[in-house]
């Protein structure tokens, strides 16, 4: 949603930790200890307050405080139309932890 609002807002997660994720690290944990486990923990959000999405938005590394300075009446409406049509904005969140034994 970020990027389609504007491609110049640097999206430092992204790439962040693509060479160690929940989906890839067991191999790799694998190739150091004997027994992995991995706990995922469900922390989906649903958010239906277009400011604190905006305020989520801005306090990104990076340039998106300059770009949302510019910009942030339009991304602010942008948000509050989705609500307006959806309710609320479903954010996944992958995440977890591994318990690693030699």
């Amino acid at each position: 949603m970020v990027a389609a609002f504007d491609a110049r807002i640097e999206m430092p997660f992204v790439n962040f930790t693509v060479g160690f994720q929940l989906e890839n690290a067991t191999p790799q944990l694998r190739q150091f200890f004997t027994k992995v486990e991995r706990f995922d923990h469900d922390n989906d959000l649903i958010v239906d307050d277009a400011e604190a999405i905006f305020d989520y938005v801005y306090s990104y590394p990076g340039n998106s405080p300059f770009v949302l300075d510019q910009r942030g009446d339009e991304f602010r409406q942008m948000l509050q139309d989705k609500l307006e049509k959806e309710g609320a904005i479903f954010i996944h969140k992958l995440t977890g932890m591994f318990v690693c034994r030699k």
